[in-house]
């Protein structure tokens, strides 16, 4: 005779879904997360020139502010570069990447039209 299977009741909760994400209010803010990335820098007023030059270019890695990693992002758009060659150079994945060349650009964007 075969084994009796056991009938499961599902309960009234809705089971959790691994691959939803929080809301970005319940996310910790990137100054309260465990463990901060080493090479982003806490915000500190003053734009190291050699540092961004030195991670645009993608000679070594280099510990930025997230202001200096903005103007890194727009030296690299300025000399032709995509956003593959922003993540190469400051080490970052290419979502990461990606979504820093939309804030400058849009950044631009908006000088631009104050500009006209």
């Amino acid at each position: 005779m075969p084994p009796a299977r056991i009938r499961r009741h599902r309960s009234s909760a809705p089971a959790p879904n691994p691959t939803a994400q929080e809301p970005r209010s319940a996310r910790p803010a990137e100054s309260e997360r465990e463990t901060p990335s080493p090479w982003l820098l806490p915000e500190d007023g003053i734009v190291d020139e050699i540092a961004v030059e030195i991670a645009a270019s993608g000679i070594r890695q280099v510990a930025l502010t997230p202001t200096e990693r903005r103007l890194a992002v727009a030296e690299i758009l300025a000399r032709g570069g995509t956003p593959k060659d922003v993540a190469a150079r400051l080490h970052i994945s290419d979502s990461t990447a990606r979504a820093l060349v939309n804030r400058v650009r849009a950044q631009a964007r908006r000088a631009a039209s104050r500009a006209a």
